[in-house]
């Protein structure tokens, strides 16, 4: 079944209607269910992805070379740092905080 996803209100009704038990479970963008999750106390995750989640950065044609390898560079380097995993836990998988 496929049901829209373009809005807050589009996803309360997902919610709304999984918990109804309207739904028995929904297949939806990894980053958005663990943090959803971590927000919900009774919704969780459940088997592992199903597909790999590969996000990226899109830039124009005419971007020069050395600022993309600029870019590499600081996220290679916030990566060693511990940054992206102190930003993936803050934000993607916060502390559960239900607010059922």
């Amino acid at each position: 079944m496929y049901l829209p996803w373009a809005t807050d209100q589009d996803e309360e009704l997902m919610l709304r209607r999984l918990r109804s038990g309207q739904l028995r479970a929904l297949v939806l963008d990894a980053p958005w269910v663990q943090y959803t999750t971590a927000l919900c106390s009774d919704l969780f995750i459940t088997g592992e992805t199903v597909l790999p989640v590969n996000l990226g950065f899109a830039f124009p044609g005419d971007t020069p070379d050395s600022y993309l390898a600029a870019f590499d560079s600081a996220l290679a380097a916030l990566d060693d740092d511990g940054v992206m995993d102190r930003l993936q836990r803050r934000f993607i998988r916060p502390p559960n905080t239900c607010h059922t």
